[in-house]
């Protein structure tokens, strides 16, 4: 799908997917006020009778090495879900995908307000019956598609999962949706930068160490914690609570903590003085407290049939977490984790050129908080 501005990153797309055969929808009103859900409705509904899934791309997306057969491959594994392809590294999403690689999971839920749509598949069914939803009701729903299909999944009790590594990047040199002042919106993880792995269980965390967007209300550029409710609790399926009353409520002392975040970032400028930022400091609570995290049963493993596997959590020792660590998958998705998070404080050739140690001093802050947590 795609903006007519835009037609030719769209014909550049679908000419790289000649085994998928892709055809092109666009915005049936470019001049109209701004939607994707205008231009998603036509897509969703462009479904073959043949179909057993469709598979919609917006025009900015960049797909994978061998993507083709890596989504035929996701959908014979999950023939009943939704399937996003893509989450950028800033969501609540990215965050659960990071748990879910370290407890050694492929697929994550979503867990943000809206689905991630630059790459996502539905069954046929679901795909034809939100699109006729959502020209029905161009004029009632949200303009933006990503919320509007978060709606109707819901509605209709299926499931959205995300994959990583995403199989999809996201690379807009513009926004059409007024989002460019958010910076890059890069994938949580992609595909082409790590080596090849085979689709693995669903990973569900109870205990989500988050950091929030900037623009978030309440807790904009903090740290916060979201905990799963049990499912006949009602209203919303997490309790939140700030990063800092989380610890205390585990038993950790939240001033020694910050203490000990300020002398690792401080060790960490004095060989980086560009950036000084104390953003910094909070952003490195939350790899502590994801080590924390994985000294207790904080993730759930399932097959995609819904069989319970065994957990790595909780992680016991330092020989254990380091062999979580090593993983290609986690210090990627933690590499992108500050690059997704400091965009308001430094700009993008600073973080570029800083993306190894800061994914470093992450990976250190994951140690910290699972070393902290066992002596304590």
């Amino acid at each position: 799908m795609a903006h007519p501005s835009r037609l030719a990153l769209a014909e550049a797309l679908a000419d790289s997917l000649p085994e998928l055969k892709p055809d092109i929808v666009v915005d049936p009103d470019p001049h109209g006020p701004p939607s994707s859900l205008r231009t998603a409705a036509v897509a969703w509904s462009f479904v073959p009778e043949h179909a057993t899934h469709h598979l919609v791309l917006q025009d900015d997306a960049v797909p994978c090495r061998g993507f083709a057969d890596a989504v035929h491959a996701a959908i014979a594994q999950h023939p009943d879900a939704a399937l996003a392809l893509f989450t950028e590294w800033t969501s609540m999403t990215a965050h659960h995908l990071r748990m879910a690689a370290l407890a050694g999971g492929t697929w994550a839920g979503v867990v943000d307000e809206y689905v991630p749509s630059v790459a996502l598949v539905l069954p046929a069914r679901v795909a034809r019956e939100f699109g006729e939803a959502a020209t029905r009701n161009q004029r009632e729903w949200t303009p933006t598609d990503d919320v509007a299909l978060m709606n109707f999944l819901r509605d209709r009790h299926v499931a959205a999962i995300c994959r990583i590594p995403n199989l999809v990047d996201h690379d807009s040199p513009d926004s059409l949706t007024g989002n460019l002042h958010q910076g890059p919106r890069r994938s949580a993880c992609f595909a082409d930068d790590v080596p090849p792995r085979a689709d693995a269980p669903l990973g569900v965390a109870d205990l989500l160490p988050t950091f929030a967007h900037y623009q978030m209300p309440d807790f904009g550029s903090r740290p916060y914690f979201a905990l799963r409710k049990p499912l006949d609790d009602g209203g919303l399926p997490w309790s939140i609570r700030s990063t800092e009353q989380w610890l205390a409520d585990t038993g950790l002392d939240p001033a020694a903590v910050a203490e000990l975040a300020r002398a690792h970032t401080d060790r960490w400028r004095r060989q980086h003085p560009q950036l000084t930022d104390e953003l910094l400091d909070r952003l490195w609570l939350t790899p502590f407290a994801i080590g924390v995290s994985l000294t207790l049963p904080s993730v759930r493993l399932y097959q995609p049939d819904g069989t319970p596997l065994h957990s790595r959590f909780p992680v016991t020792d330092e020989a254990a977490l380091e062999h979580l660590l090593a993983d290609p998958v986690v210090r990627r998705a933690f590499t992108t984790l500050p690059q997704a998070h400091l965009h308001p404080v430094a700009t993008r050739d600073v973080l570029d050129g800083l993306e190894q140690p800061l994914g470093d001093l992450m990976l250190d802050a994951v140690r910290a908080g699972h070393r902290h947590a066992r002596n304590t």
